[in-house]
């Protein structure tokens, strides 16, 4: 069962089991709050579940972009020159087929587009999640519909390898089901310290109004 709550006011229930920050696990009266107890514990209580993965590229990969997203989100900063070459490193790993077991020996920044071929595995380092999507995704997320609702940040169309990471996320069940609705994202963005604030009209109409995902593609990118 999944639970989302404000991190900013979380439940009595919620703290009273020792929890202080989202994501959180409790099972068989055992709550973890930080993401590396949170996946030993589901690897030691459910072996064989396939969320193991061994890929150092691809933890490089993915390393800075939600940094620079979180940077970029200040209202002060008006640069997206570090977002972008991250999302850039990431699609560069992304549309390789230097695959080993998983495992990418190089990136394609240099390449023309044309020329790339397409990511064999429908996620980071397999066709099937591992901890790493699990980790990596959500983020995605709120780096799109943040970036956009806040600073009219759109991730570039021709990434193709991210965007169809993306679609894989959006048509996978556990992502779909696990994942905070726009609503969720933007106003917990907003009510951060350093981000750019909304109009008081605009901030009342997106926490009334029903809840929407933000998961539109162009056609191009199913392609």
């Amino acid at each position: 069962k999944v639970i989302t709550i404000n991190p900013a006011k979380p439940p009595p229930e919620f703290k009273a089991i020792g929890l202080k920050h989202v994501p959180a696990i409790l099972h068989e009266e055992e709550g973890y709050d930080a993401v590396d107890d949170i996946m030993q514990y589901i690897d030691k209580k459910f072996p064989g579940g396939g969320l193991e993965y061994s890929s150092p590229e691809a933890d490089l990969a993915t390393k800075d972009f939600f940094s620079k997203f979180c940077f970029y989100i200040k209202a002060v900063n008006q640069d997206p020159t570090k977002l972008d070459q991250a999302l850039k490193n990431l699609n560069g790993f992304l549309e390789s087929a230097l695959y080993s077991n998983g495992i990418a020996n190089g990136m394609t920044d240099h390449q023309n587009e044309n020329e790339i071929p397409d990511n064999p595995y429908e996620f980071l380092v397999s066709s099937q999640l591992t901890h790493l999507d699990c980790e990596v995704l959500p983020k995605l997320q709120h780096l799109r519909v943040a970036a956009k609702e806040l600073k009219d940040y759109d991730i570039p169309m021709h990434l193709r390898g991210f965007w169809r990471y993306l679609h894989a996320g959006y048509t996978n069940p556990v992502f779909v089901q696990t994942c905070p609705c726009d609503q969720e994202i933007i106003l917990h963005w907003h009510d951060r310290p350093e981000t750019p604030k909304l109009s008081h009209k605009k901030h009342s109409v997106i926490a009334k109004r029903s809840q929407s995902f933000h998961i539109m593609f162009q056609s191009m990118l199913l392609l």
